[in-house]
């Protein structure tokens, strides 16, 4: 009994000397050093600023919109109907989709695009008016069966010397003839709509095209900012009386993006700075800006305004969006900030384990907060390189020390 009471004291002192060992000797972490594309951004809350244009009736009606949501116009365009009297929905529906017809075969311009095509390009046209079909007939969408009956049209009728015989123009005469029947089926007055500008057409209006301007956002203070309230959504009209909007037609050749910073997040945001914008709600692209205004700070708080001049598909109809405002891009190592270390001789680096041989690498810091460290890429020798085992926890570490 004795010497089984000695074994228990050996294990007892066995598994003590462990835990002292694991108490007073750090663990060694190592972390892989990989580059990154890090974004210093400011997640905001906000507002789409354009400078708009709004249609308003002149005469109560029914109206049917001539372009669908976002389609680009050209000054002096018919935007819009208003039928005095009222249209019945079945008539308005087939002028819609005659409307959409139209515009799709006046957008593919098929017989300007031709000239000068080969054989070649055209079976490659051919293909994907081909796979177009087919999708339509696994969806059973027949809709635009004769828009695309007239586009294959156009390609096979290529000649070995690149003229085209274009059945487009007799597809679209057929189709404005039918526009111009169920306009006269219509026992009503009608008034049109031309656009003063050139941009893009929306149908829906918000009532904040007046006051979210690029000229009035550059006034407003951060209290002015806050005391916009957008709580209804952009409304389509069914039936007008007169002085109601219609539509409205969006310069889309700059719009803007406003929102309120903090007086901290200010420090990363300077007037004419190139910034980048990201909307989740559409993709996760980034989209180049620049910073074009940014107010008083009032209440620790700055309204600031940025500048884009890229198209992107659906925010023309967009007004209150959350928006990543993205002010630095850094191209580096991303490094927890424990692992920087400073040598005997100055030198910023970190501990890197080398075939278990510990070794200093430097590295200049790009960017640095509480929780990360951003180092350069660089080619010179005893700096920081891709895949290196970067030391971040270990006690007694030293250029030189041979790891156990």
């Amino acid at each position: 009994m004795r010497r089984y009471l000695w074994i228990y004291i050996l294990i007892t002192i066995i598994v003590a000397i462990w835990g002292l060992r694991a108490i007073f000797n750090e663990p060694l972490l190592t972390q892989t050093a990989r580059t990154v594309e890090y974004e210093n951004k400011i997640t905001a809350s906000g507002y789409i600023v354009r400078d708009e244009v709004v249609y308003h009736a002149e005469s109560a009606g029914a109206v049917e919109a001539a372009y669908r949501n976002e389609s680009r116009v050209s000054k002096g365009k018919r935007i819009a109907t208003i039928y005095t009297d009222g249209i019945d929905e079945q008539t308005k529906q087939a002028l819609g989709t005659v409307n959409a017809k139209i515009r799709r075969l006046e957008e593919k311009n098929t017989g300007a695009a031709l000239r000068g095509t080969d054989l070649s390009s055209a079976e490659e046209k051919i293909s994907t008016v081909v796979s177009s079909v087919v999708e339509m007939a696994q969806t059973g969408n027949y809709e635009e069966a004769d828009i695309l009956q007239a586009e294959l049209a156009s390609y096979v009728h290529i000649t070995e010397g690149g003229e085209p015989v274009n059945p487009t123009e007799e597809a679209l005469d057929a189709l404005y003839a039918q526009k111009r029947d169920l306009e006269a089926s219509v026992q009503s007055g009608k008034q049109d709509v031309y656009s003063a500008m050139a941009g893009v057409f929306v149908s829906e209006t918000d009532g904040y095209e007046d006051t979210l301007t690029p000229s009035a956002v550059e006034a407003m203070s951060v209290a002015d900012f806050n005391s916009i309230k957008i709580e209804n959504k952009p409304s389509v009209p069914e039936t007008l009386n007169a002085g109601d909007r219609i539509c409205k037609v969006v310069d889309n050749t700059q719009w803007y993006f406003a929102t309120t910073v903090t007086e901290r997040q200010l420090e990363s945001v300077t007037l004419g700075a190139k910034v980048w914008l990201r909307f989740p709600e559409l993709n996760s692209q980034r989209y180049a800006a620049t910073v074009k205004q940014i107010s008083e700070v009032s209440d620790g708080k700055a309204v600031v305004m940025v500048a884009c001049s890229e198209y992107i598909e659906g925010i023309y109809t967009m007004r209150k969006v959350a928006c990543e405002v993205i002010t630095d891009l850094y191209d580096g190592f991303q490094i927890p900030p424990a692992a920087v270390r400073v040598d005997d001789e100055g030198n910023t680096g970190v501990y890197v384990d080398v075939s278990g041989i510990v070794r200093f690498r430097n590295i200049r810091i790009l960017y640095q907060n509480d929780n990360i460290v951003i180092a350069a890429k660089s080619d010179e020798n005893g700096y920081l390189k891709q895949y290196d085992a970067v030391i971040i926890g270990g006690k007694n570490i030293e250029s030189g020390v041979v790891l156990k």
